[in-house]
């Protein structure tokens, strides 16, 4: 679950998605919310970045346990994503990662 750090707008509309996974019963697939665009969050105005609060709130609400704020520009968590999400799907299918690897 993806959205842009400098723009609230994108957060929201997740909520969206989420409504699909539950329309579907798709409730305990491995899921991690991103925040993309990390790399730019200095550089824009306070007004267009979306706050910690509300991300906070967002996970919550959602009852999510993994998030992480990215940067595929200067390659900020990607690989930490990647491994975390493939522990997740592992796990889900009662395999071991540490074997794996």
């Amino acid at each position: 679950m993806v959205f842009d750090l400098t723009d609230l707008q994108t957060l929201i509309n997740l909520d969206f998605w989420y409504k699909q996974l539950n329309e579907r019963n798709i409730f305990d697939s491995p899921k991690i919310v991103l925040g993309t665009k990390y790399d730019l969050i200095d550089k824009e105005h306070k007004k267009n970045k979306v706050d910690n609060l509300i991300i906070e709130q967002f996970i919550t609400k959602h009852e999510e346990k993994y998030f992480y704020k990215t940067s595929s520009k200067d390659n900020y968590n990607i690989l930490l994503v990647f491994k975390e999400l493939t522990k997740q799907i592992l796990n889900k299918s009662q395999l071991d990662y540490e074997q794996l690897v």
